[in-house]
């Protein structure tokens, strides 16, 4: 993807904000809107952003196909953090209830019509994200993500979602459990 075709990049799950930084500096004209909701990880994001002098939107929370709320379970390991089913808080177990947002509602926050770069790295999610051929799908252009086959987001399953909706998947590498893909549009 040429640099002067990035306008507007979404990054979904955006950790301590290394992804963002590498867009904002490979893309230095686009607007970019990360995505992250452990608190930890926000404080880490704003000084990485802060740091490098960038204008990074960032967002408090989480994403999914729709709006809402939900509960995380905290672990010692960040890898490990995971939605909660329950309602009930687990004593010992730290816990952060964060607010859910669709991607659709994602771009009307950033009062955008087309996303150029979508990248996905959220931790089981992206069945419920990517899964259902969502129709804001149709208005991204290229996606880099990492799917967690223990969530059953194998790249088959990426490209039974993905392919339908006008996108080439290419499996990047596969480690440790997860699969990192590339999809574009198709020419």
């Amino acid at each position: 993807m040429e640099a002067e075709n990035v306008k507007r990049v979404v990054d979904l799950g955006g950790n301590i904000g290394l992804s963002s930084v590498f867009f904002a500096k490979q893309y230095p004209g686009a607007e970019i809107c990360c995505v992250e909701p452990i608190p930890d990880n926000i404080a880490l994001l704003r000084r990485n952003v802060e740091i490098n002098h960038l204008q990074i939107r960032i967002v408090t929370a989480a994403v999914g196909a729709k709006d809402g709320k939900a509960r995380f379970e905290l672990s010692v390991d960040p890898r490990q953090h995971a939605v909660s089913d329950s309602k009930v808080i687990t004593p010992g177990v730290r816990s952060v209830d964060v607010e859910v947002l669709s991607v659709p509602s994602l771009m009307r926050l950033m009062g955008w019509e087309e996303i150029d770069l979508l990248k996905i790295d959220i931790e089981g999610g992206e069945v419920e994200v990517l899964g259902g051929r969502p129709q804001w799908l149709e208005k991204v252009h290229c996606i880099i993500g990492e799917g967690h086959i223990g969530a059953g987001y194998t790249i088959e399953a990426c490209r039974r979602d993905l392919e339908p909706m006008g996108f080439e998947v290419e499996l990047i590498r596969s480690y440790g459990g997860a699969v990192m893909f590339l999809a574009r549009r198709a020419a």
